[in-house]
């Protein structure tokens, strides 16, 4: 299941970040903001239990506690960093681990240079964050890892997809849940996505 955060607000965001006029120091407060607002959305309906916690009046009160420390936050380097602090910020308690992938500009394959997960993440819910979902072999990649492992819930947050990026990552796991700010038009020839933002790593860190 994939989801479009379909609102005013997000699309200016999405459409400051596309403009090449925008600095990076400004390029990495927006990512930030959006890596926010993507992962709202992907709590909305997260696990939750009860406990009954004391209130100003003096009485108990049944309230809705998410325990965090299921969660683990996953960005795929080096974009990915780039949307950390912001989902962090929701999720303070989370655990973090990184993936290092980066895409052969010929075959448009992603090349494994970094994993260090836990062998086993069955009591683990993964959220996989990386600013552009193109091709979606880098994220296909990193589910097939997560589902070796049992993580028994993975989440994709990213900022901009391509349809066939969309695509891809659905037929490879069709049970997971995708949530981007903007689904753009399509990939070019070189496998960019159009309109796009550019390469996000490059604009969020200045190089």
């Amino acid at each position: 299941m994939h989801k479009i955060i379909d609102n005013n607000f997000v699309k200016s965001l999405v459409d400051k970040l596309r403009h090449t006029g925008t600095e990076p120091a400004e390029f990495y407060r927006i990512t930030t903001i959006i890596s926010q607002i993507l992962a709202y959305e992907a709590l909305r309906n997260a696990e939750f239990s009860r406990a009954s916690i004391p209130i100003w009046t003096g009485n108990s009160y049944e309230a809705t506690i998410i325990d965090q420390r299921k969660l683990v936050i996953l960005p795929i380097l080096r974009a990915g960093i780039g949307m950390l602090d912001g989902v962090r910020h929701l999720l303070p308690a989370a655990q973090v681990q990184v993936l290092g992938m980066y895409r052969n500009e010929d075959t448009l394959k992603p090349i494994w240079y970094y994993n260090k997960l836990p062998e086993s993440m069955h009591t683990l819910h993964a959220i996989l964050i990386d600013p552009m979902l193109a091709t979606g072999g880098s994220l296909c990649d990193a589910v097939r890892e997560l589902k070796r492992r049992d993580s028994y819930q993975i989440t994709v947050l990213s900022i901009v997809a391509s349809p066939e990026g969309i695509k891809k990552l659905e037929a490879e796991a069709p049970e997971i849940n995708i949530f981007v700010a903007a689904l753009d038009e399509k990939l070019n020839e070189n496998g960019y996505i159009i309109p796009g933002l550019g390469d996000a790593g490059d604009r969020i860190f200045n190089t």
